[in-house]
């Protein structure tokens, strides 16, 4: 886009605020696209992503899908889609008689992913990328069965700012080098995202 970036860290809980507040000009943080979020702002997909759960090394709990939550303990960040996802798949264990999930919620991701190191929690329930990630750098860290409930992430905007399309074009050139393949693949990440084009 011919400009440089100057990256802010920002509570999850707080990011769509602080773009509106004109804190950023741009959220790009595997934020998922939900009607929602599109209320307040626009998005700019390029990836398709799931979620993971990551489990200690060896998976001692034996963990491998949502069902296999009742009754454990799982770190999640705060603010997030995959905590309201979690939430909801642990009221659908309830009504079906099982034992709810122990949702523990973290500020920031780093934090919930330590959790499940520290044996806090039994498990952490994250972006598939990320959970890959840190799969990735921490042996102590696996995953626990396969990508659950894909949605499309993007970059979100505020509403009718003209970066949108800036955004868009950008983001085309990047597909159509064949840049965004290489990037997904030179991080690990094939396995683990869904190219949109």
């Amino acid at each position: 886009m011919g400009v440089k970036a100057d990256f802010k860290n920002t509570t999850f809980d707080s990011i769509i605020a602080a773009l509106k507040a004109k804190k950023c000009d741009a959220i790009i943080s595997g934020m998922n696209d939900t009607a929602e979020r599109r209320k307040q702002v626009d998005f700019t997909d390029y990836l398709q992503v799931g979620q993971s759960l990551m489990v200690k090394k060896g998976n001692p709990s034996h963990l491998s899908n949502l069902a296999s939550l009742a009754g454990k303990s799982v770190s999640v960040e705060s603010g997030t889609t995959n905590r309201d996802f979690l939430a909801a798949q642990s009221a659908k264990l309830v009504k079906a008689g099982k034992k709810a999930i122990n949702i523990k919620t973290f500020p920031k991701d780093t934090d919930a992913a330590s959790a499940l190191k520290a044996g806090r929690t039994d498990a952490y329930f994250g972006d598939s990328p990320v959970a890959a990630y840190y799969v990735a750098k921490d042996k102590a860290f696996a995953i626990g069965g396969s990508p659950i409930a894909p949605l499309n992430i993007g970059i979100a905007i505020r509403k009718g700012d003209p970066l949108r399309a800036a955004t868009q074009k950008a983001i085309a050139a990047i597909y159509k080098s064949g840049s965004m393949k290489k990037i997904v693949a030179k991080w690990g990440m094939s396995h683990a995202v869904t190219l949109l084009k």
